[in-house]
């Protein structure tokens, strides 16, 4: 804690991400918000790594260059309130100020990440918490709209089980009766002349292609003006 910054050999972008996460979710103050650079970086995607990391240098001749944004990061933090909120959610909260304040950043915008379990993450935020509780963070950021923290913006829809929160989810069709995935879906025909309503599968198909009603025999031509498809049903 005693020194003024972080420089990460970054060649591993694994190690790079667990040290910034030990970091940054810390609870000590002195040490979540120390300036952290990266030293011959790789070019990464990482959402954690590039919003998390203070900079980078490609070699230790030029720390020099540092000292500027090392002391202003350091200035700003002389001017916290080292009022710590008492609920969970005030401290979670107060971290997330205190590193955007002294960042100069004014706003938390989400990043698409496959790595979370809701597949957004929150870095200043996210970084918190492990990536299958990561759900916890929307709960933070309702709690903060509502307290009237923050002013929330609509960025996207994202939908998550209604168990376990995850938004990795597998879609599946299956039959309303038994669960059974082996389902077939038709369409549902009616035949206007006739006013028959029934499975495409009742309707004979011509030599030309053509669907007969197998009510009144007569020929399907032109949908819309013969027959219509207004729903469609499923087959176990």
């Amino acid at each position: 804690i005693a020194y003024d910054a972080f420089i990460v050999e970054a060649t591993d972008e694994i190690f790079v991400r667990h040290f910034l996460k030990s970091v940054r979710s810390h609870r000590n103050p002195e040490f979540y918000l120390k300036p952290v650079f990266l030293l011959n970086p790789r070019e990464t995607r990482d959402p954690i790594i590039s919003r998390m990391a203070d900079g980078t240098i490609f070699s230790l001749e030029q720390l020099d260059d540092l000292t500027v944004s090392v002391k202003e990061i350091f200035l700003k933090t002389t001017q916290l309130d080292p009022t710590v909120p008492a609920s969970f959610e005030g401290k979670m909260m107060k971290k997330v100020f205190d590193y955007m304040f002294t960042r100069n950043r004014s706003s938390l915008q989400p990043m698409m990440d496959s790595r979370s379990s809701i597949g957004y993450t929150w870095p200043e935020l996210s970084v918190n918490f492990e990536s299958h509780d990561e759900h916890k963070a929307l709960q933070l950021l309702e709690w903060a709209s509502k307290e009237e923290l923050f002013t929330a913006e609509f960025t996207d829809r994202a939908y998550l089980c209604g168990t376990c929160s995850n938004g990795f989810m597998l879609y599946r069709e299956v039959c309303q009766g038994c669960s059974s995935p082996n389902i077939s879906v038709f369409d549902n025909i009616h035949h206007f002349p006739c006013a028959y309503v029934g499975p495409a599968r009742d309707f004979p198909l011509s030599a030309d292609g053509s669907m007969t009603c197998p009510k009144c025999s007569k020929k399907l031509r032109h949908i819309g003006i013969d027959y219509d498809k207004p729903s469609s049903i499923s087959h176990c």
